[in-house]
């Protein structure tokens, strides 16, 4: 919560502590958790016995936080429903559907890297993560957009309030998750209203503009609306 520790180094940690152990209970705080060092007790969670284990944990309330209704946050029936639709999404066939739009974000940060390793130093972690940021907004949200060359479009920067968490973000974070019942109690949401809004709406619109204009691009959102069509001609 005071970003003294980060919580994938404090799981290393206890990792190697209880390296020799195959399971190891460990408390955050008061939530007893388990730690899995082997790999056969892992393969057996995450097949045999997955239907005892497939909840995430962390609180989700999609009616103040929508950026939580995904497969991370999600838990049990809703879960379930969701992998049940999204796991074809992610097949061999339907990502090599996307590969041209990866490219295009490629041959940015192919241009960008061509135009200044010569002359100057690059930060190869920051313009990475430029261009991770340049392909999520492109396959995920259908927004095509240049965070290497334009750092502080909008989109990178509503992005960088996920990814780098402030105080305050961590301590709703931890409240959902150590005292989920006074975190729905308070209706507090992991993530503010600003960004909430942001990408909930950049979405909405896009799908909107795409269906009124009958616009077809080999992305997420394509696949998603191909989905939540199959959804409607079903109910």
């Amino acid at each position: 919560m005071f970003q003294r520790t980060s919580l994938s180094d404090f799981i290393t940690d206890v990792y190697r502590r209880s390296k020799g152990n195959p399971i190891t209970g460990v408390y955050f705080l008061y939530q007893p958790m388990l730690m899995i060092n082997d790999a056969e007790v892992a393969k057996t969670i995450l097949t045999k016995d997955f239907h005892y284990f497939q909840d995430r944990g962390v609180l989700a309330d999609e009616e103040i936080d929508p950026l939580t209704k995904n497969l991370f946050c999600l838990s049990g029936e809703k879960w379930k429903l969701l992998r049940q639709k999204m796991t074809p999404l992610f097949s061999m066939s339907k990502l090599k559907i996307m590969l041209p739009v990866v490219l295009d974000s490629v041959k940015i940060f192919e241009n960008y890297i061509n135009r200044n390793c010569s002359t100057d130093d690059i930060d190869i972690r920051d313009i990475s993560a430029k261009f991770t940021m340049t392909m999520i907004s492109s396959i995920a949200f259908g927004v095509s957009n240049d965070s290497i060359n334009e750092p502080n479009n909008i989109f990178r920067l509503s992005s960088l309030k996920v990814l780098q968490p402030t105080f305050v973000t961590n301590l709703r974070i931890m409240t959902g998750f150590f005292l989920p019942k006074v975190s729905k109690a308070l209706r507090m949401p992991i993530f503010d209203k600003e960004t909430n809004d942001f990408f909930y709406d950049i979405t909405k619109r896009t799908v909107e503009y795409r269906e009124e204009n009958n616009i077809i691009r080999n992305d997420f959102i394509q696949l998603l609306q191909g989905l939540r069509k199959v959804d409607n001609e079903n109910k």
